[in-house]
């Protein structure tokens, strides 16, 4: 009888990897855009998030005007897959190109399909972005580094999953937030929020729904160009008093005060001999300090299986 090894955590390295993680967000954002056309209004605008699917990143089913459709940014196969109810389909290949011939691509399949939705080409929450049709700077795709990261987005959705399964509350699905790239889980405490301050790079109607009532959030990120180190993340929102000064567990999560989060280096969970009990110990410790300073009924909480 042999013993199953868990999966071991693959290397990112944001800056020997930058080019292919930059086509997966940039795609992976005129997937959610998609979304955020025609899919109807959720709360926190949950509508538009992407899923992580069996081979990439995905919009699950959308209802057109005619038939339902499916995208993949199918990370495993380096392509872009566009699928109608009916069976028809469209291929992009991932490869070395600009975003504007994607984008062209990308535009043409729908339409092809009759496919009708009409697309905002500038990118969201990224500083200084060039639209997508006016971007024509040629990035490198590399197959290696898009499976890792998919191999990554896999293993974390499983863990966020478990953590999600614990909370009797309410709480988001395990999430992919396209503007920011980031993998998330949200938990609330039921009661409405101040205002959020305006940010530059959302509309301020998103961040009003998104941030409308008590929450504690927790995520991945790949790394980008303000912070370029693979990371995890937790904080609550609004941030209750002590709590960047909480002792959360691991040892290597620090709390960053330009971020207003906790972060945990990728590299410190792929470096465990148990990467999944680390990554747990982090999200439960800044559950912990959240929902103790904020004063949650935690009790309430807790899911008690029967």
């Amino acid at each position: 009888m042999t013993t199953e090894q868990a999966p071991s955590w693959p290397e990112l390295n944001y800056q020997e990897d930058q080019e292919t993680i930059e086509i997966i967000h940039l795609l992976s954002q005129m997937l959610g855009k998609v979304r955020l056309a025609l899919c109807p209004r959720m709360n926190q605008y949950w509508q538009v998030a992407l899923n992580v699917g069996m081979y990439g990143l995905t919009t699950g089913p959308v209802q057109a005007q005619r038939t339902q459709f499916q995208i993949t940014l199918d990370l495993m196969h380096s392509r872009l897959v566009i699928q109608t109810q009916d069976g028809r389909q469209r291929d992009i290949a991932l490869q070395r190109q600009s975003m504007a011939d994607y984008f062209a691509q990308f535009t043409q399949s729908l339409r092809e399909l009759e496919l009708h939705v009409h697309l905002w080409p500038q990118p969201q929450e990224i500083e200084n972005a060039v639209r997508f049709d006016q971007d024509h700077v040629q990035r490198n795709y590399d197959p290696d580094v898009a499976g890792r990261y998919f191999q990554v987005l896999g293993l974390v959705s499983k863990v966020l999953q478990r953590y999600r399964d614990e909370f009797q509350g309410k709480s988001s699905p395990v999430l992919y937030w396209w503007g920011g790239a980031d993998l998330t889980v949200t938990r609330f405490s039921g009661r409405t929020a101040p205002a959020h301050p305006p940010s530059p790079l959302l509309a301020y109607k998103v961040i009003e729904d998104a941030y409308s009532h008590e929450e504690c959030s927790a995520g991945f990120w790949a790394g980008g160009p303000d912070h370029k180190e693979a990371a995890f993340y937790a904080y609550h929102y609004p941030e209750p008093k002590g709590y960047p000064q909480w002792p959360v567990q691991p040892a290597e999560a620090k709390y960053d005060s330009t971020m207003g989060e906790f972060l945990l280096p990728y590299q410190a969970v792929r470096d465990s001999d148990q990467p999944e009990v680390l990554l747990m110990s982090f999200l439960h410790s800044t559950y912990e300090a959240a929902a103790t300073l904020a004063h949650w009924n935690q009790a309430e909480f807790k899911y008690v299986p029967t």
